[in-house]
């Protein structure tokens, strides 16, 4: 399989490998190179522990809120709305998805699985990788001399909120030391996810204190 690099080259320079020539499978390595990291502080932690069905809800429910998918995103109409939350919904399928998923039967594929015409799919998709920066990556398998197919789609705002969720609950379950609480990690994806990019994950507890100061939830 060859996949070919994504066609953005500008955006947010947190973003996973965005401003280099990175193709999309050296962001999907990268990203759980990060994972493997934040594994390793525990010793014994599984994928499970970090990002469990719960804990992913938490990153994707405000990612797909009606006012954040107008406000952050753009998306007005109530159609792509639908298909923007069902991408973030396969995106985090998994404790390892990681803002990634593998397309099977390219375009027409997706789109029948998604129960979007693939045209209009297809037309999304270059939409929301020309933003800046961009809602999304994709990657192309070579299938013929003259024809490629959509096989990897990433939401890189979804991929740098899951890995920071992992890291900031690995020093957590790890004891590190200034570790956030799990309720501090879950004011910050509800307060910030809806404004954009994750805070540092060496962020301290009193660091999520100062900012939380205006909303933070009873302890």
């Amino acid at each position: 399989m060859r996949v070919v690099a994504p066609r953005w080259r500008v955006g947010h320079p947190r973003l996973l490998g965005m401003g280099t020539d990175f193709t999309i499978q050296q962001h999907q390595a990268d990203a759980h190179r990060r994972l493997h990291r934040a594994l390793n502080l525990g010793g014994d932690l599984n994928a499970g522990d970090l990002l469990g069905a719960n804990t992913r809800a938490h990153v994707t429910r405000p990612m797909t809120e009606p006012e954040t998918a107008r406000t952050l995103f753009g998306l007005r109409q109530s159609s792509t709305h639908r298909l923007w939350r069902a991408l973030v919904k396969r995106c985090a399928e998994t404790p390892r998805a990681l803002g990634f998923m593998r397309v099977e039967g390219g375009l027409r594929g997706l789109g029948e699985e998604l129960g979007v015409d693939h045209t209009t799919l297809s037309r999304n998709l270059k939409a929301w990788e020309t933003r800046h920066p961009p809602l999304v990556a994709t990657g192309y398998e070579q299938r013929s001399r003259a024809r490629e197919s959509l096989a990897l789609i990433q939401i890189p705002l979804l991929t740098e909120w899951l890995l920071w969720t992992a890291e900031v609950r690995a020093r957590w379950l790890s004891h590190q030391p200034g570790h956030l609480t799990d309720r501090n990690i879950v004011d910050i994806q509800r307060m910030f996810i809806p404004q954009g990019m994750p805070p540092s994950p060496d962020i301290t507890r009193q660091d999520a204190a100062r900012m939380l100061l205006p909303a933070a939830s009873p302890h």
